[in-house]
């Protein structure tokens, strides 16, 4: 926008014409012309304020100039004062922006982000809040309270938080040696070996023993005397899984049907629109994120159901696939720390399934 100072002369309108004929032979452009009451106003730009005057003068004409308007050379800053405004409105506007936490990103392998997340906003602080002062000790205990969390480190740069934890380390095999009066069995199994450190045994190697029965008693016999000592030792057994499952001879697939449905949800300060639910039964699920510029901190999540349908394939389970995947089910309840010794199975066939019954021997410590 161009700002340019004009000036108005007041003359008598009677010379009038005169005036606007001399003044525009000499070059000098006119903006207005305005009479009334016996008097005219000839408005013009101040860059020709001299020649003007000097034309008036000449004609000897009782004139005067009664306003000026568009830019002052001593104080442009009156002339650009609408402009002045906007700009200082938009530093602030920018300033103020800055301030706007816009994304929470957490660096972790193990430990939930959500979870993260979630306590951060407990404590005043999530996407497209104002965060002016940023309380790194306060948030970073928060996050460490957190269930698996060993150390937390909270970094804000520009609109972005950087929280990066380091997880709990998982507790170590060590067996703690019993101190107690006695020991007992935890599980039915039959013993293979025996460390005993304090203590009387009351059970051999290869005997079969229940849950709950007394492995070790915490005294020693002397003579016809029993002196009380803690029973202490370590006592593992062979412990015997197993499990019964059906398998289906034919083989099934999830295929996509060619129909899906699409779902958007927009988050604006803290406010989230709901997304909408799966209208299928079976379905896949493939979501992308994005966002908008620094001015407006938009997030919004675009999520694609993909209806899918059983199909049953040409293929058909074998008897050993069918015992594997028996097997790899028993696995599964295993004690930690328990060692495979052993594995075994039988397969039967009922109309078009196989009914597999898995057994695995794995040695373990019991008390």
């Amino acid at each position: 926008m161009t700002f340019r100072r004009t000036d108005t002369y007041l003359i008598p309108s009677c010379y009038a014409a005169k005036a606007v004929n001399r003044l525009s032979s000499a070059g000098i452009y006119i903006v207005a012309v305005q009479t009334a009451a016996g008097k005219a106003r000839i408005t013009a730009y101040y860059k020709d304020r001299n020649i003007i005057i000097a034309i008036l003068n000449k004609l000897c004409y009782n004139y005067r100039v009664i306003s000026r308007s568009g830019r002052r050379g001593k104080n442009p800053v009156a002339a650009y004062r609408g402009v002045i405004a906007g700009l200082m409105l938009a530093v602030a506007f920018t300033a103020t922006m800055r301030f706007v936490l816009l994304d929470v990103k957490v660096n972790s392998s193990a430990v939930d982000g959500k979870e993260i997340v979630r306590v951060l906003a407990e404590n005043g602080v999530r996407e497209g809040s104002f965060v002016f002062a940023l309380d790194k000790d306060r948030l970073e205990a928060a996050v460490q309270a957190i269930d698996g969390v060993a150390f937390a480190d909270i970094e804000r740069k520009g609109t972005s938080l950087i929280v990066t934890v380091m997880e709990e380390l998982p507790d170590e095999d060590i067996y703690y040696l019993s101190s107690d009066t006695e020991i007992k069995a935890h599980a039915d199994a039959v013993v293979s070996r025996q460390l005993i450190y304090s203590g009387t045994s009351l059970v051999a190697d290869g005997q079969a023993v229940k849950e709950g029965q007394t492995l070790v008693g915490g005294y020693y016999e002397v003579g016809e005397e029993r002196v009380t000592v803690p029973a202490r030792a370590e006592i593992y057994g062979l412990v015997y899984y197993s499990g019964k499952f059906v398998f289906d001879k034919n083989l099934t697939e999830l295929v996509y049907t060619g129909r899906e449905k699409r779902t958007v949800s927009v988050e604006f300060l803290g406010l989230k629109s709901p997304l909408t639910a799966s209208p299928y039964d079976k379905y896949t699920t493939h979501t992308s994120f994005s966002r908008s510029g620094w001015l407006l901190p938009l997030k919004v999540t675009a999520t694609v159901y993909r209806e899918m349908a059983v199909k049953t394939t040409d293929a058909v389970l074998s008897r050993q696939a069918a015992a594997d995947r028996a097997l790899n089910e028993v696995r599964e309840s295993l004690a930690p720390g328990a060692l495979v010794k052993r594995e075994w199975f039988t397969v039967d066939t009922v109309d078009n399934s196989y009914v597999v019954e898995a057994f695995i021997e794995a040695e373990q410590r019991i008390g």
